[in-house]
């Protein structure tokens, strides 16, 4: 299991994951106080 290409994933799917988030809190009219998520998978290596 290579930790690089893990933590390259998760980086990549935050900033996504933070733009959806704060964009969805403006929509509706509210501050972003936080949020959570879990990804759950199989990497290709694996």
């Amino acid at each position: 299991m290579d930790t690089a290409i893990i933590l390259s994933a998760i980086t990549a799917v935050a900033t996504a994951l933070e733009k959806w988030a704060k964009a969805m809190a403006e929509e509706h009219g509210y501050r972003e106080v936080g949020h959570l998520a879990e990804v759950f998978g199989i990497c290709p290596s694996c």
